[in-house]
């Protein structure tokens, strides 16, 4: 029995990228049983090395989390995209937040 509500979920975060700029990611996912079936996320970056540290993330983010549990998620350096997946995992926290 899951503590989590089942339904759709949103969280953005915003993160430092090292030249200075600032990047964001939003965070949609759908929960069932506490697991996850579905997400997908936006990104907003000021420059281009941060845009392609994550694209290469976004293109592995579905394998590394869909039927997964929540709050077992634990992800590090998905696509060596490091302060992307530090920035998604901020963003999970404030959805299990919402889905309590």
């Amino acid at each position: 029995n899951s503590p989590y509500k089942d339904g759709n979920y949103s969280a953005s975060y915003d993160y430092m990228v090292p030249h200075g700029g600032q990047a964001s990611i939003k965070v949609n996912l759908t929960l069932k049983g506490g697991t996850i079936t579905n997400v997908s996320d936006t990104h907003l970056a000021e420059e281009q090395e941060s845009e392609r540290y994550q694209g290469w993330f976004e293109s592995e983010i579905q394998g590394n989390v869909v039927g997964k549990k929540i709050d077992q998620l634990a992800l590090y350096s998905v696509g060596g995209a490091s302060l992307t997946t530090e920035a998604f995992n901020n963003a999970i926290q404030i959805i299990q937040t919402q889905a309590k």
